[in-house]
């Protein structure tokens, strides 16, 4: 089935997410002059013109799912505003703009893509009222997110257990991330679970639309305790029924309380699946290995992932992604599919953490839940979605639920367990819910309206053949609102 999805990976990204317009909409309300009222109000800097900051001075950061990254440069007292061009430069002779406009504070969030070339332009702008003139100095700033490996590509028809275990990791992985080339539509395996400990690693297919092929024998896993991210993978896990992704059975001391605060063993650097094609997932896809681990950040993103729950495995009484001893601070699933079909038991709960699990115990001072532009189904029908009493009703807690299609999922209370049964008047975090159709033995689930407040679609989304695994809707509303997982719109 793995090379039956293959064209499910060529899908470009043309539908932008609700979640991340929001998230910038929260972003600009806090920071959108980036100035305080005395610095605004009480100027000091008259009849001067300005000086555009250099490019040392301009930072770059992306966010933990990699599709947006924020500019930043320091306050121009006088300033009027501050005039920004971002451009992909990665094709000299086809340079795109992705942003030309005006700013009006000192930082502007934009997209961001992998294995691309950016320059960005900067230039500060005067503020008549008090007779300061536009900057004459532009300043251009050229940086990349292609990631260079430092080896060859790892051989087709290598054992990464072998591998990892004969030649070990760079020291360097113990402060920044390390990639690892393998090469697209090779042929790899996992032979025994593999101790990544302490090392930042990312494992990745040389190619944006053909994925690397990779099965795990029987208890194979990757075993981490720091940030870790697979791109570009179809992986075989029929043969194993542990975790794709575990905390270390001997987490690393020196994380213990790394944020000040707490005694979780903190991972923060992400930890991510993108644009993978998952197969046998029979127990859990994320663990903590039962150790109070505490990932910053859990990215799903642009995956299709075939659960096929079973009874022999310990899932039927805990969850898919399950911390029993910890939590994820931050967990997003965009862009994916993930379904259960073929397997003769299922999950209690989709998301289950340690109900002592909330953000100020790990050193943090908000927490999520981001499902955006999703396609599930089958999964936890006679559960719950999601388990952990420490988020419920906290002023820190966030959630961005837009776009998806649940089909026959959380026994009809998929919104109400998110919210920990919180309705709309006892809510004191940040909560978005829009366009979202919870559908369950063929039939809308309106008791979702006590929770979801959004809008909510309430006609058959229709796939083609879910129990198939080809989850193109064919209801008219889905389709008129392009939700779930905008690839399957790019085969219908």
């Amino acid at each position: 089935m793995l090379m039956k999805k293959n064209h499910f990976l060529t899908c470009s990204k043309k539908i932008g997410f609700l979640l991340m317009g929001v998230a910038a909409f929260f972003f600009a309300s806090c920071a959108q002059d980036g100035y305080d009222d005395d610095e605004r109000f009480v100027l000091d800097t008259w009849n001067t013109k300005m000086v555009t900051p250099s490019a040392d001075v301009i930072t770059v950061t992306s966010n933990a799912t990699g599709d947006k990254q924020t500019i930043e440069w320091p306050l121009v007292k006088g300033a009027g505003g501050f005039e920004l061009k971002l451009e992909d430069v990665t094709d000299a002779d086809a340079v795109k703009v992705i942003y030309e406009g005006l700013v009006d504070g000192c930082s502007k969030m934009v997209e961001r893509e992998e294995d691309t070339k950016y320059r960005l332009t900067l230039r500060a702008l005067g503020n008549k009222e008090y007779g300061n003139t536009d900057a004459d100095n532009t300043t251009t700033k050229d940086f990349t997110t292609i990631i260079v490996s430092p080896f060859e590509p790892i051989p087709a028809g290598t054992d990464l257990y072998e591998y990892f275990t004969t030649n070990g990791f760079p020291t360097e992985s113990e402060t920044e991330e390390v990639c690892y080339d393998l090469i697209p539509e090779a042929d790899y395996t996992l032979s025994q679970s593999i101790e990544i400990g302490n090392h930042k690693i990312l494992l990745r297919s040389t190619s944006k639309t053909k994925n690397v092929n990779l099965t795990l024998a029987s208890g194979a896993y990757f075993a981490i305790t720091d940030g870790f991210r697979l791109r570009g993978f179809n992986i075989d896990m029929f043969q194993t029924d542990k975790a794709l992704i575990s905390g270390s059975e001997t987490p690393n001391e020196a994380i213990k309380g790394a944020t000040g605060t707490g005694d979780y063993y903190n991972i923060t650097s992400p930890v991510t699946i993108q644009r993978c094609n998952i197969e046998g997932v029979s127990g859990n896809l994320v663990y903590d290995n039962s150790k109070k681990y505490c990932f910053k950040d859990l990215v799903i993103d642009n995956s299709n992932i075939h659960l096929t729950s079973s009874s022999t495995t310990n899932v039927s009484g805990n969850a898919i992604i399950y911390f029993k001893q910890g939590f994820v601070n931050d967990i997003t699933v965009q862009k994916s599919t993930i379904w259960n079909v073929g397997g003769d038991s299922d999950a209690k709960y989709f998301i289950q953490y340690n109900n002592s699990g909330r953000c100020s115990r790990a050193g943090y001072t908000t927490n999520s839940i981001t499902h955006t532009n999703c396609t599930f189904y089958n999964i936890a029908k006679a559960g719950q979605w999601f388990n952990c009493n420490g988020f419920n009703g906290q002023t820190s807690s966030t959630y961005y639920i837009t776009n998806n299609i649940f089909v026959d999922c959380g026994n009809k209370q998929v919104a109400r367990r998110i919210l920990g049964s919180v309705k709309e008047t006892n809510r004191r975090g940040a909560t978005l819910f829009s366009d979202n159709t919870y559908w369950f033995n063929g039939e809308n689930v309106s008791a979702e309206s006590e929770y979801d407040t959004g809008y909510i679609l309430t006609s058959d989304p229709a796939f083609v053949d879910a129990e198939g695994g080809n989850f193109v809707p064919t209801g008219a509303e889905q389709l008129d609102k392009q939700t779930g997982d905008p690839r399957w719109y790019e085969i219908y």
